[in-house]
Protein backbone atom coordinates (compact mmCIF):
# COMPACT_ATOMS: atom_id res chain seq x y z
CA UNK A 1 0.00 0.00 0.00
CA UNK A 2 1.27 3.24 -1.45
CA UNK A 3 0.47 6.74 0.94
CA UNK A 4 -2.38 8.54 -0.50
CA UNK A 5 -1.56 10.60 -3.16
CA UNK A 6 -2.01 14.31 -2.42
CA UNK A 7 -5.81 14.86 -4.08
CA UNK A 8 -6.62 16.59 -7.04
CA UNK A 9 -9.39 18.82 -7.75
CA UNK A 10 -11.34 16.41 -9.95
CA UNK A 11 -12.21 13.81 -7.05
CA UNK A 12 -11.59 15.85 -4.26
CA UNK A 13 -15.14 17.21 -4.06
CA UNK A 14 -16.11 13.98 -3.36
CA UNK A 15 -15.23 15.22 0.63
CA UNK A 16 -17.42 17.15 1.85
CA UNK A 17 -19.95 14.97 0.25
CA UNK A 18 -18.85 12.10 2.04
CA UNK A 19 -18.50 14.34 5.17
CA UNK A 20 -22.27 15.36 4.64
CA UNK A 21 -23.64 11.74 3.81
CA UNK A 22 -21.47 10.24 7.35
CA UNK A 23 -23.17 13.42 9.38
CA UNK A 24 -26.93 12.12 8.37
CA UNK A 25 -25.67 8.21 8.46
CA UNK A 26 -24.30 9.37 12.37
CA UNK A 27 -27.84 11.16 13.08
CA UNK A 28 -30.06 7.90 11.70
CA UNK A 29 -27.44 5.82 13.71
CA UNK A 30 -28.54 7.74 16.93
CA UNK A 31 -32.21 8.06 16.59
CA UNK A 32 -32.71 4.24 15.59
CA UNK A 33 -30.56 3.54 19.33
CA UNK A 34 -32.96 5.92 21.01
CA UNK A 35 -35.63 4.27 19.22
CA UNK A 36 -35.07 0.81 20.03
CA UNK A 37 -33.82 1.30 23.40
CA UNK A 38 -36.73 3.62 23.96
CA UNK A 39 -38.96 0.52 23.15
CA UNK A 40 -37.00 -2.61 24.42
CA UNK A 41 -35.73 -1.64 27.53
CA UNK A 42 -38.23 1.09 28.13
CA UNK A 43 -41.63 -0.16 27.21
CA UNK A 44 -40.61 -3.80 27.76
CA UNK A 45 -38.32 -3.49 31.21
CA UNK A 46 -39.09 -0.13 32.53
CA UNK A 47 -35.44 0.84 32.53
CA UNK A 48 -33.89 4.20 31.19
CA UNK A 49 -30.30 4.29 31.08
CA UNK A 50 -28.49 7.42 32.24
CA UNK A 51 -28.08 9.69 29.45
CA UNK A 52 -27.22 13.35 29.57
CA UNK A 53 -26.20 13.60 32.73
CA UNK A 54 -29.46 12.51 34.21
CA UNK A 55 -29.86 9.24 36.87
CA UNK A 56 -30.72 6.11 35.48
CA UNK A 57 -34.55 4.65 36.69
CA UNK A 58 -34.47 1.20 37.61
CA UNK A 59 -35.55 -1.01 35.53
CA UNK A 60 -39.84 -2.18 37.16
CA UNK A 61 -39.18 -6.12 35.40
CA UNK A 62 -35.68 -6.69 35.72
CA UNK A 63 -36.30 -10.52 34.97
CA UNK A 64 -36.74 -9.24 31.04
CA UNK A 65 -33.49 -8.01 30.72
CA UNK A 66 -31.79 -10.94 30.18
CA UNK A 67 -33.97 -11.98 27.48
CA UNK A 68 -34.41 -8.89 25.89
CA UNK A 69 -30.19 -8.89 25.58
CA UNK A 70 -30.26 -12.08 24.24
CA UNK A 71 -32.87 -11.86 21.32
CA UNK A 72 -31.25 -8.22 20.21
CA UNK A 73 -28.21 -9.90 19.87
CA UNK A 74 -29.75 -12.86 18.30
CA UNK A 75 -31.76 -10.98 15.58
CA UNK A 76 -28.50 -8.61 15.16
CA UNK A 77 -26.44 -11.83 14.41
CA UNK A 78 -28.87 -13.17 11.99
CA UNK A 79 -29.14 -9.87 10.00
CA UNK A 80 -25.88 -9.68 9.15
CA UNK A 81 -25.14 -13.26 8.66
CA UNK A 82 -27.67 -13.39 6.00
CA UNK A 83 -27.03 -9.61 4.35
CA UNK A 84 -23.25 -8.92 5.34
CA UNK A 85 -21.37 -12.01 6.87
CA UNK A 86 -17.71 -11.50 7.72
CA UNK A 87 -17.99 -7.61 8.23
CA UNK A 88 -17.32 -6.02 11.63
CA UNK A 89 -16.92 -2.61 13.27
CA UNK A 90 -13.53 -0.29 13.00
CA UNK A 91 -11.03 -3.05 12.32
CA UNK A 92 -12.80 -4.71 9.44
CA UNK A 93 -13.07 -1.18 7.79
CA UNK A 94 -9.09 -0.72 8.56
CA UNK A 95 -8.23 -4.03 6.62
CA UNK A 96 -10.77 -3.35 3.99
CA UNK A 97 -8.87 0.26 3.05
CA UNK A 98 -6.16 -1.75 3.25
CA UNK A 99 -6.70 -4.41 1.27
CA UNK A 100 -9.84 -3.49 -1.29
CA UNK A 101 -10.59 -0.11 -0.43
CA UNK A 102 -13.46 0.42 -3.28
CA UNK A 103 -15.10 -3.05 -2.79
CA UNK A 104 -16.79 -2.10 0.31
CA UNK A 105 -20.74 -3.67 -0.11
CA UNK A 106 -23.23 -1.19 -0.33
CA UNK A 107 -25.63 -3.16 2.23
CA UNK A 108 -23.39 -1.93 4.94
CA UNK A 109 -24.56 0.90 6.21
CA UNK A 110 -28.46 0.18 6.31
CA UNK A 111 -27.45 -3.47 7.81
CA UNK A 112 -24.98 -2.31 10.53
CA UNK A 113 -27.59 0.71 11.20
CA UNK A 114 -29.76 -1.79 12.43
CA UNK A 115 -27.67 -4.58 13.58
CA UNK A 116 -26.13 -2.14 15.93
CA UNK A 117 -30.07 -0.46 17.05
CA UNK A 118 -30.98 -3.95 17.77
CA UNK A 119 -27.56 -5.04 20.02
CA UNK A 120 -27.10 -1.97 21.94
CA UNK A 121 -30.53 -1.04 21.86
CA UNK A 122 -32.31 -4.02 23.32
CA UNK A 123 -29.24 -4.01 26.57
CA UNK A 124 -25.52 -5.27 24.73
CA UNK A 125 -22.77 -3.33 25.97
CA UNK A 126 -20.60 -1.68 22.87
CA UNK A 127 -19.85 1.52 21.37
CA UNK A 128 -21.55 3.17 17.96
CA UNK A 129 -18.01 4.34 16.91
CA UNK A 130 -17.11 0.88 15.74
CA UNK A 131 -20.80 0.19 13.72
CA UNK A 132 -20.41 4.52 12.79
CA UNK A 133 -16.70 3.90 11.48
CA UNK A 134 -17.76 0.84 8.84
CA UNK A 135 -20.86 3.01 7.98
CA UNK A 136 -18.43 5.77 6.78
CA UNK A 137 -15.74 3.60 5.45
CA UNK A 138 -18.57 1.75 2.70
CA UNK A 139 -19.79 5.24 2.08
CA UNK A 140 -16.63 6.64 1.21
CA UNK A 141 -15.99 3.30 -0.98
CA UNK A 142 -19.52 3.67 -2.62
CA UNK A 143 -18.06 6.87 -3.79
CA UNK A 144 -14.55 5.37 -4.90
CA UNK A 145 -16.86 3.07 -7.06
CA UNK A 146 -19.20 4.82 -8.57
CA UNK A 147 -16.49 7.54 -9.87
CA UNK A 148 -13.68 5.28 -10.60
CA UNK A 149 -11.30 6.46 -8.17
CA UNK A 150 -7.70 4.96 -8.01
CA UNK A 151 -6.89 2.83 -5.05
CA UNK A 152 -5.16 5.61 -2.97
CA UNK A 153 -7.48 7.91 -3.62
CA UNK A 154 -10.40 5.22 -2.45
CA UNK A 155 -8.08 4.67 0.60
CA UNK A 156 -8.28 8.32 1.28
CA UNK A 157 -11.88 8.54 1.03
CA UNK A 158 -12.35 5.24 3.13
CA UNK A 159 -10.51 6.70 6.26
CA UNK A 160 -12.03 9.96 5.86
CA UNK A 161 -15.34 8.69 6.43
CA UNK A 162 -14.51 6.40 9.29
CA UNK A 163 -13.21 9.79 10.83
CA UNK A 164 -16.05 11.78 9.68
CA UNK A 165 -18.57 9.17 11.20
CA UNK A 166 -16.26 9.10 14.58
CA UNK A 167 -15.98 13.07 14.53
CA UNK A 168 -20.34 13.07 14.32
CA UNK A 169 -21.13 10.79 17.18
CA UNK A 170 -18.55 12.67 19.79
CA UNK A 171 -19.18 15.76 18.39
CA UNK A 172 -15.33 16.37 18.14
CA UNK A 173 -14.02 17.11 14.74
CA UNK A 174 -11.03 18.17 15.23
CA UNK A 175 -10.45 14.75 17.15
CA UNK A 176 -12.22 12.76 14.72
CA UNK A 177 -9.85 14.05 11.99
CA UNK A 178 -6.48 13.65 13.93
CA UNK A 179 -7.85 9.99 14.65
CA UNK A 180 -8.58 9.26 10.77
CA UNK A 181 -4.76 10.05 9.79
CA UNK A 182 -3.78 7.98 13.24
CA UNK A 183 -6.03 4.52 12.19
CA UNK A 184 -4.21 3.39 9.51
CA UNK A 185 -1.05 2.33 11.14
CA UNK A 186 -0.26 1.55 14.71
CA UNK A 187 3.30 3.93 14.56
CA UNK A 188 2.96 7.59 13.15
CA UNK A 189 0.51 9.82 11.44
CA UNK A 190 -0.14 9.83 7.57
CA UNK A 191 -0.54 13.65 7.20
CA UNK A 192 -2.39 13.64 3.89
CA UNK A 193 -5.45 12.08 4.88
CA UNK A 194 -5.29 15.58 7.39
CA UNK A 195 -6.90 18.00 4.74
CA UNK A 196 -9.79 15.89 3.53
CA UNK A 197 -10.41 14.64 6.74
CA UNK A 198 -10.89 18.16 8.30
CA UNK A 199 -13.30 19.15 5.83
CA UNK A 200 -15.11 16.10 5.92
CA UNK A 201 -15.18 15.85 10.17
CA UNK A 202 -16.57 19.73 9.89
CA UNK A 203 -19.51 18.89 7.73
CA UNK A 204 -20.31 15.63 9.43
CA UNK A 205 -20.78 17.38 12.76
CA UNK A 206 -22.23 20.23 11.39
CA UNK A 207 -25.10 17.61 9.91
CA UNK A 208 -25.22 16.05 12.99
CA UNK A 209 -24.73 18.94 15.83
CA UNK A 210 -27.65 20.74 14.02
CA UNK A 211 -30.37 18.55 14.66
CA UNK A 212 -28.93 16.98 18.02
CA UNK A 213 -27.72 20.43 19.53
CA UNK A 214 -24.05 22.24 19.83
CA UNK A 215 -23.23 21.39 23.15
CA UNK A 216 -19.85 18.86 23.75
CA UNK A 217 -21.36 15.70 23.40
CA UNK A 218 -20.99 15.38 27.41
CA UNK A 219 -21.12 19.02 28.43
CA UNK A 220 -18.87 22.12 28.90
CA UNK A 221 -17.04 20.84 31.75
CA UNK A 222 -14.65 23.59 33.94
CA UNK A 223 -11.40 22.30 35.71
CA UNK A 224 -8.24 24.41 37.04
CA UNK A 225 -4.86 23.00 36.43
CA UNK A 226 -3.62 22.45 39.78
CA UNK A 227 -0.27 20.57 41.17
CA UNK A 228 -2.51 17.52 42.19
CA UNK A 229 -3.57 17.05 38.51
CA UNK A 230 0.16 15.90 37.60
CA UNK A 231 0.41 13.58 40.14
CA UNK A 232 -2.57 11.79 39.11
CA UNK A 233 -2.73 11.65 35.53
CA UNK A 234 0.44 9.38 36.09
CA UNK A 235 -1.71 7.29 38.27
CA UNK A 236 -4.86 7.19 36.03
CA UNK A 237 -2.48 6.21 32.69
CA UNK A 238 -1.04 3.58 34.82
CA UNK A 239 -4.41 2.73 35.88
CA UNK A 240 -5.79 2.87 32.71
CA UNK A 241 -2.67 0.66 30.87
CA UNK A 242 -2.81 -2.33 33.49
CA UNK A 243 -7.15 -2.37 32.56
CA UNK A 244 -5.91 -1.90 28.73
CA UNK A 245 -4.18 -4.98 29.03
CA UNK A 246 -6.82 -6.75 30.82
CA UNK A 247 -9.49 -5.18 28.09
CA UNK A 248 -7.42 -7.07 25.32
CA UNK A 249 -6.95 -9.94 26.77
CA UNK A 250 -10.86 -10.57 27.55
CA UNK A 251 -11.91 -9.45 24.13
CA UNK A 252 -9.32 -11.56 22.33
CA UNK A 253 -10.30 -14.67 24.85
CA UNK A 254 -13.79 -13.97 24.14
CA UNK A 255 -13.16 -14.20 19.93
CA UNK A 256 -10.55 -17.15 20.76
CA UNK A 257 -13.88 -19.30 22.78
CA UNK A 258 -16.36 -18.08 19.92
CA UNK A 259 -13.94 -19.13 17.23
CA UNK A 260 -13.13 -22.62 18.81
CA UNK A 261 -17.41 -22.78 19.09
CA UNK A 262 -17.57 -22.23 15.28
CA UNK A 263 -15.40 -25.03 14.37
CA UNK A 264 -17.29 -27.06 16.51
CA UNK A 265 -20.08 -26.74 14.48
CA UNK A 266 -22.00 -24.32 17.18
CA UNK A 267 -23.79 -21.12 15.02
CA UNK A 268 -22.94 -17.73 14.96
CA UNK A 269 -26.46 -16.63 16.02
CA UNK A 270 -26.01 -19.04 18.82
CA UNK A 271 -23.18 -17.41 20.43
CA UNK A 272 -24.45 -13.88 20.15
CA UNK A 273 -27.31 -15.25 21.74
CA UNK A 274 -25.38 -16.64 25.36
CA UNK A 275 -23.35 -13.19 25.10
CA UNK A 276 -26.21 -11.12 25.38
CA UNK A 277 -27.89 -13.29 27.48
CA UNK A 278 -24.79 -13.57 29.37
CA UNK A 279 -24.59 -9.62 29.68
CA UNK A 280 -28.41 -9.40 30.88
CA UNK A 281 -27.72 -11.29 33.94
CA UNK A 282 -24.98 -9.10 34.51
CA UNK A 283 -26.85 -6.26 34.41
CA UNK A 284 -28.87 -7.46 37.26
CA UNK A 285 -26.50 -6.82 39.56
CA UNK A 286 -24.59 -3.76 37.67
CA UNK A 287 -27.52 -2.13 35.17
CA UNK A 288 -24.63 0.61 34.21
CA UNK A 289 -23.16 -2.12 31.62
CA UNK A 290 -26.25 -1.99 29.69
CA UNK A 291 -26.00 -0.26 26.35
CA UNK A 292 -22.61 2.27 25.16
CA UNK A 293 -22.54 3.81 28.55
CA UNK A 294 -21.95 6.69 27.55
CA UNK A 295 -24.41 8.41 29.91
CA UNK A 296 -22.34 6.55 32.92
CA UNK A 297 -19.14 8.54 31.82
CA UNK A 298 -21.30 12.06 31.66
CA UNK A 299 -22.19 11.80 35.41
CA UNK A 300 -18.89 10.33 36.00
CA UNK A 301 -18.24 13.96 35.99
CA UNK A 302 -20.40 15.20 38.41
CA UNK A 303 -18.90 15.69 41.95
CA UNK A 304 -22.64 14.64 43.29
CA UNK A 305 -23.36 11.86 41.54
CA UNK A 306 -19.95 10.98 42.19
CA UNK A 307 -20.41 11.29 45.87
CA UNK A 308 -23.39 9.75 46.01
CA UNK A 309 -22.35 6.44 44.06
CA UNK A 310 -21.63 3.22 46.35
CA UNK A 311 -17.71 3.29 46.02
CA UNK A 312 -18.19 -1.01 46.07
CA UNK A 313 -19.91 0.20 42.57
CA UNK A 314 -17.34 2.38 41.49
CA UNK A 315 -14.72 -0.05 41.91
CA UNK A 316 -16.76 -2.84 40.11
CA UNK A 317 -17.97 -1.10 37.12
CA UNK A 318 -14.96 -0.87 35.49
CA UNK A 319 -14.66 -4.29 35.33
CA UNK A 320 -18.42 -5.66 34.63
CA UNK A 321 -18.17 -3.08 31.32
CA UNK A 322 -14.95 -4.92 30.24
CA UNK A 323 -16.51 -8.13 30.26
CA UNK A 324 -20.02 -6.84 28.94
CA UNK A 325 -18.41 -6.13 26.13
CA UNK A 326 -16.31 -8.92 25.85
CA UNK A 327 -19.81 -11.28 25.82
CA UNK A 328 -21.19 -8.62 23.34
CA UNK A 329 -18.89 -8.33 20.74
CA UNK A 330 -16.78 -11.20 21.20
CA UNK A 331 -19.05 -13.56 20.86
CA UNK A 332 -20.19 -11.40 17.27
CA UNK A 333 -22.75 -8.70 18.30
CA UNK A 334 -22.98 -5.56 16.68
CA UNK A 335 -21.06 -2.97 18.50
CA UNK A 336 -17.35 -0.67 18.77
CA UNK A 337 -15.08 -1.42 21.24
CA UNK A 338 -13.68 2.25 21.06
CA UNK A 339 -16.68 3.54 23.31
CA UNK A 340 -16.14 1.23 25.80
CA UNK A 341 -12.80 1.72 26.31
CA UNK A 342 -13.51 5.77 26.60
CA UNK A 343 -16.41 4.90 29.05
CA UNK A 344 -14.15 2.34 31.26
CA UNK A 345 -11.43 4.70 31.74
CA UNK A 346 -13.72 7.26 32.34
CA UNK A 347 -14.51 5.16 35.36
CA UNK A 348 -11.14 4.39 36.35
CA UNK A 349 -10.36 8.04 36.79
CA UNK A 350 -13.62 8.82 38.84
CA UNK A 351 -12.85 5.84 41.23
CA UNK A 352 -8.93 7.03 41.81
CA UNK A 353 -10.54 10.61 42.29
CA UNK A 354 -12.86 9.50 45.11
CA UNK A 355 -10.30 7.33 46.47
CA UNK A 356 -7.45 10.36 46.86
CA UNK A 357 -10.32 12.91 47.95
CA UNK A 358 -10.14 12.05 51.79
CA UNK A 359 -6.71 12.24 51.40
CA UNK A 360 -6.26 15.76 50.01
CA UNK A 361 -4.79 14.82 46.57
CA UNK A 362 -7.72 15.13 44.50
CA UNK A 363 -9.00 17.86 42.56
CA UNK A 364 -12.39 19.99 43.78
CA UNK A 365 -14.33 17.78 40.98
CA UNK A 366 -13.80 14.85 39.16
CA UNK A 367 -13.68 16.32 35.73
CA UNK A 368 -9.43 16.34 35.56
CA UNK A 369 -9.23 12.73 36.59
CA UNK A 370 -12.28 11.32 34.47
CA UNK A 371 -10.92 13.37 31.42
CA UNK A 372 -7.46 11.91 31.54
CA UNK A 373 -9.30 8.49 31.98
CA UNK A 374 -11.11 8.78 28.87
CA UNK A 375 -8.35 9.89 26.89
CA UNK A 376 -5.93 7.42 28.54
CA UNK A 377 -8.60 4.27 28.47
CA UNK A 378 -8.76 3.77 24.71
CA UNK A 379 -5.66 6.14 22.86
CA UNK A 380 -3.29 3.82 22.97
CA UNK A 381 -5.15 0.82 22.57
CA UNK A 382 -6.16 1.95 19.20
CA UNK A 383 -2.70 3.72 18.59
CA UNK A 384 -4.32 7.18 18.13
CA UNK A 385 -3.26 9.16 21.01
CA UNK A 386 -2.91 12.86 19.92
CA UNK A 387 -6.55 12.03 18.26
CA UNK A 388 -7.77 11.04 20.81
CA UNK A 389 -6.76 13.69 23.51
CA UNK A 390 -8.26 15.75 21.58
CA UNK A 391 -11.30 14.26 21.15
CA UNK A 392 -11.50 13.68 24.77
CA UNK A 393 -10.68 17.76 25.52
CA UNK A 394 -13.86 17.96 22.66
CA UNK A 395 -16.42 16.19 23.88
CA UNK A 396 -15.66 18.27 27.87
CA UNK A 397 -14.22 21.66 26.46
CA UNK A 398 -11.53 20.96 28.94
CA UNK A 399 -8.92 22.57 26.63
CA UNK A 400 -6.58 23.22 29.67
CA UNK A 401 -6.39 19.63 30.56
CA UNK A 402 -4.91 19.38 27.02
CA UNK A 403 -1.08 18.63 28.78
CA UNK A 404 -2.12 16.20 31.61
CA UNK A 405 -4.22 14.37 29.27
CA UNK A 406 -1.06 14.21 27.45
CA UNK A 407 0.95 12.67 30.31
CA UNK A 408 -1.79 10.15 30.99
CA UNK A 409 -1.99 8.56 27.50
CA UNK A 410 1.51 7.98 27.15
CA UNK A 411 1.83 6.55 30.52
CA UNK A 412 -0.60 4.01 29.31
CA UNK A 413 1.04 4.10 26.18
CA UNK A 414 4.40 2.69 28.08
CA UNK A 415 2.17 -0.24 29.07
CA UNK A 416 0.23 -1.01 26.42
CA UNK A 417 3.11 -0.64 23.83
CA UNK A 418 2.64 -2.37 20.42
CA UNK A 419 -1.08 -4.25 21.41
CA UNK A 420 -4.20 -2.79 20.02
CA UNK A 421 -7.68 -3.16 19.63
CA UNK A 422 -7.40 -2.94 15.71
CA UNK A 423 -5.17 -6.15 14.12
CA UNK A 424 -5.99 -4.84 10.91
CA UNK A 425 -3.66 -2.04 11.70
CA UNK A 426 -0.50 -2.75 10.46
CA UNK A 427 3.04 -1.51 12.77
CA UNK A 428 3.77 0.50 9.45
CA UNK A 429 2.56 1.33 6.24
CA UNK A 430 2.24 -2.05 3.98
CA UNK A 431 3.97 -2.17 1.27
CA UNK A 432 7.34 -0.29 -0.32
CA UNK A 433 9.29 -2.05 2.28
CA UNK A 434 7.36 -4.14 4.64
CA UNK A 435 4.71 -6.52 4.51
CA UNK A 436 2.24 -8.01 6.92
CA UNK A 437 4.53 -10.80 8.19
CA UNK A 438 6.92 -8.09 9.46
CA UNK A 439 4.13 -6.27 10.97
CA UNK A 440 2.24 -8.85 12.28
CA UNK A 441 -1.14 -8.27 14.20
CA UNK A 442 -0.07 -8.92 18.33
CA UNK A 443 -3.70 -9.75 18.67
CA UNK A 444 -6.62 -11.49 17.54
CA UNK A 445 -8.77 -9.99 15.11
CA UNK A 446 -11.50 -9.13 16.51
CA UNK A 447 -14.32 -8.51 13.67
CA UNK A 448 -15.71 -11.33 11.50
CA UNK A 449 -14.03 -14.08 13.26
CA UNK A 450 -17.22 -15.55 14.88
CA UNK A 451 -18.75 -15.64 11.54
CA UNK A 452 -15.67 -16.76 9.22
CA UNK A 453 -14.99 -20.50 8.61
CA UNK A 454 -12.51 -22.25 10.25
CA UNK A 455 -10.28 -22.33 7.33
CA UNK A 456 -10.57 -18.62 6.85
CA UNK A 457 -9.71 -18.49 10.89
CA UNK A 458 -6.40 -20.37 10.18
CA UNK A 459 -5.68 -18.68 7.09
CA UNK A 460 -6.10 -15.21 8.87
CA UNK A 461 -4.10 -16.05 12.17
CA UNK A 462 -1.22 -17.97 10.35
CA UNK A 463 -0.54 -15.93 6.78
CA UNK A 464 -1.56 -12.11 8.10
CA UNK A 465 -3.53 -9.87 5.89
CA UNK A 466 -1.36 -8.49 3.54
CA UNK A 467 0.85 -11.57 1.93
CA UNK A 468 3.02 -10.05 -0.71
CA UNK A 469 7.07 -9.26 -0.44
CA UNK A 470 8.92 -6.93 1.03
CA UNK A 471 12.24 -6.22 1.24
CA UNK A 472 12.65 -7.93 4.43
CA UNK A 473 10.97 -11.24 2.68
CA UNK A 474 13.25 -10.88 -0.42
CA UNK A 475 16.73 -10.47 1.39
CA UNK A 476 15.97 -13.32 3.64
CA UNK A 477 14.76 -15.24 1.15
CA UNK A 478 18.31 -14.26 -1.43
CA UNK A 479 20.22 -15.13 2.02
CA UNK A 480 18.74 -18.67 2.18
CA UNK A 481 19.06 -19.66 -1.42
CA UNK A 482 23.33 -18.77 -1.51
CA UNK A 483 24.25 -20.15 1.60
Amino acid sequence: MEEPRPPSRRWFLLVPILGVLCGLAALILVLSLQLVTGGALGLLAGHVPPDGGAPAVPAERPWLLPLLAGGGALLASLLTARYVPGVGGADSAIGSAHREPALIGARVPPVKTAATALTLGSGGSGGTEGPISQIGAALGSGLARRYRLTEDQARTLVFTGMGAGIAAIFKSPLGGAVIAAELPTRRGLTPRLLLPAVIATALAYTVFAAVKGWQPAFGARTAELELAVWPAAVAVGVACGVTGRFYLRGLESAVAVTAWLRVRGVPGWASACAGGLAVGALALAVPGVLGTGYGTAHLALDREATMTAALWMLAVFPLAKLVATALTVGTGGSGGVFGPGLVIGASLGCLLWRLALPYGLATPTPVPFVVMGMAAGIGPLVHAPIGVTLLAAEVTWSWNLLAPTGLAVLCATLIVRDRTLYPSQPKHRVGGSRCAQHSRPTSTPLSSISRASPSRIWTRWTAGLWPSACAECLATTTAGRTS
